[in-house]
């Protein structure tokens, strides 16, 4: 096989419980044909066309990218899209030096698909994004031709697509229902096993942009604009899979695909959304059920990852935590200072740190927040020094290389606290002056 990565036998399959939009991809990187698919409700196999090849495009692009292979389709593309790709990869290329510039092999479709879409979508989690998106483009405009007329939730993103998580999918699908009604508009339930194929290359960080505009893009003959719910507000943009300038250009003649929501901050839409019943009864904000497969499908959000806390610090600030039926109550301080935050996150931390008041308890969740940040930042330092001394090793020393790593590891577990690297600790700081109220 030569250095492609190709899309063929694509094919809508009818069955008794959905239909299914299928395609084989096959890769020098992969020892046998994936079966990739989407499958949808049956009603909707009249609107599915195996004949257009864009949500491949949107799907692969990324994988593609890193694999260095071009990527082909056999099935006619978007001219716009086609258009697009180029900006696309060269965004994707300067954010990450692992991604390369590749071929698009696919015919070009000379005229948009017959009966374009009519209707609005959002894809749809039940999180603080998605709900505010959701709620903001309803506010008042239930009857406006504008308004959102389908929630699209998937399962295969956060929620893993194996019959694990099914019961964990299923409540998901029974609460946006219950969203749905609430507004008058309809849940649109949609599994693909793609993420089975895209995290053998990439890290979902940088494909999962596609892999919801690849969904949306399957569906262009039943919506004209599809929005993806923004995770961080513009003055905290970040090299990121899903960015706004990026998910506009995956959109068709036929499709418009929309950023949404990059005017407020994570805090700003928990407080937007504090006072609504309906999110409190139904929030889910955990993505630990894909993470690991011995997270218990029975349990709706964790409450104890770094998400899950940050949600609750949230809510506390909002004066919502006690009102929230789907997350504990009350904040384990002692928990969140074990939590290995991700430093992708940090600006959502620190944001809380921010807006953290000066009572006892919000003083004690600061100094949890504080010393989360300080014992990430620690780790990331010794990594960096690491690295610098496994190249220093290699390139000088090679012979010392066991070594080498057997040390590294050592120090990679030690939990030392360097003075010199890190400046003093500002949850010290905190709690030098909680101990002083007390």
């Amino acid at each position: 096989m030569g250095r492609a990565m190709l899309v063929s036998d694509i094919r809508v399959v009818p069955y008794r419980n959905w239909c299914q939009l299928q395609a084989h991809v096959s890769s020098r990187t992969l020892d046998r044909p994936f079966l990739l698919y989407y499958r949808f409700p049956p009603e909707y196999e009249s609107v599915i066309d195996a004949s257009i090849g864009d949500p491949f495009i949107a799907m692969l692009l990324v994988p593609a990218m890193r694999s260095g292979e071009t990527l082909e389709i056999h099935a006619e593309v978007s001219p716009k899209l086609m258009q697009t790709t180029a900006k696309i990869q060269q965004t994707f290329a300067t954010w990450n030096p692992e991604l390369s510039q590749i071929r698009i092999k696919a015919p070009v479709r000379q005229n948009p698909p017959e009966a374009p879409g009519s209707r609005r979508g959002l894809f749809f989690s039940c999180g603080i994004d998605s709900f505010y998106s959701l709620m903001r483009n309803m506010n008042g405009r239930e009857e406006d031709s504008q308004s959102i007329t389908d929630l699209v939730v998937v399962q295969g993103l956060d929620i893993h697509h194996g019959r694990a998580n099914s019961g964990l999918y299923d409540r998901l699908l029974h609460n946006s229902s219950r969203v749905a009604r609430k507004f008058g508009i309809r849940v649109l339930p949609v599994t693909t096993n793609a993420r089975e194929l895209t995290d053998r290359y990439v890290h979902s960080r940088w494909s999962h942009g596609g892999f919801l505009a690849s969904v949306g893009l399957c569906l262009q003959k039943v919506f004209q604009e599809i929005l993806i719910a923004s995770t961080r507000s513009y003055d905290q943009l970040y090299p990121f899979g899903s960015h706004p300038d990026i998910d506009p250009l995956w959109s068709t003649e036929s499709l418009t695909i929309v950023h949404d929501g990059c005017e407020a901050t994570r805090l700003d839409k928990i407080r937007f959304l504090a006072d609504s019943p309906l999110v409190m009864e139904t929030l889910r904000v955990c993505f630990q059920s894909y993470a690991t497969l011995t997270h218990s499908p029975r349990l709706y959000n964790c409450g104890m990852c770094e998400k899950c806390m940050r949600t609750m610090v949230g809510l506390h600030i909002a004066g919502a935590l006690t009102r929230c039926r789907t997350l504990p109550r009350t904040i384990d301080t002692e928990l969140f200072r074990n939590i290995r935050a991700d430093p992708r996150f940090f600006v959502f931390t620190e944001e809380l740190i921010e807006n953290l008041g000066s009572s006892q308890r919000d003083l004690m969740i600061k100094s949890a927040l504080q010393d989360s940040l300080d014992t990430a930042n620690r780790r990331r330092v010794r990594r960096r020094m690491l690295r610098t001394g496994t190249f220093l090793v290699a390139r000088y020393v090679p012979g010392l290389m066991p070594l080498w790593r057997s040390v590294a590891r050592v120090l990679l577990r030690m939990h030392v606290p360097d003075h010199r690297l890190v400046k003093r600790s500002e949850g010290r700081q905190i709690k030098e002056g909680l101990s002083r109220d007390v």
